[in-house]
């Protein structure tokens, strides 16, 4: 099997165009750039969601989007069909400094780069969200980032950056894996 190519632009700044919205109720897209059976994408996102407690008014934290297989394709494809997917928002008008509430968390997504995603782990790409002192970037300086993570940390960590206790870097040093 042919290892996908992972390689990404310095910086992406679609990804961080979302600002002034609500993601408390933003799902991670799972994208895949191998061929899984069906039994074993439904695994993984049975054990990426399986601490994650859902309602009807909590979506899971991790979905896949409508277009989430690229087997055979680089990173890059993955990249732009996230960049443009639907974010799926729900306008507001109850805070004038929250535009909307999106369905889709905008500056990050989660990549199966192999079959054996249990033992590889799973690649998390983001939009670098702050400098060195942990001040906000704008888009436009913002590095694009990625790091693998093991499949079983995803409810602390993911959870931990969708509730905003952990910021996207602090969450890398915390959950990468070799």
């Amino acid at each position: 099997m042919e290892t996908p190519d992972l390689s990404l632009p310095p910086t992406c700044p679609p990804l961080g165009a979302f600002e002034n919205y609500n993601m408390d109720d933003a799902a991670f897209a799972l994208y895949t750039l191998v061929d899984l059976p069906p039994s074993s994408l439904s695994e993984l996102t049975t054990l990426v969601n399986s601490e994650w407690i859902t309602s009807p008014d909590v979506p899971p934290l991790v979905l896949l989007p409508d277009r989430y297989n690229f087997t055979g394709q680089p990173l890059r494809a993955v990249l732009d069909a996230h960049v443009a997917l639907d974010k799926d928002i729900t306008p507001r008008d109850d805070n004038p400094d929250v535009e909307g509430n999106l369905h889709w968390f905008p500056s990050a997504f989660i990549v199966v780069t192999d079959v054996d995603w249990a033992t590889r782990g799973l690649l998390f790409v983001y939009l670098d969200d702050r400098d060195d002192e942990g001040e906000g970037l704008d888009a436009e300086s913002r590095s694009l980032e990625k790091f693998f993570f093991r499949a079983q940390d995803a409810y602390p960590f993911l959870g931990s950056v969708s509730y905003g206790d952990s910021t996207l870097c602090q969450a890398k040093e915390e959950h990468a894996i070799e």
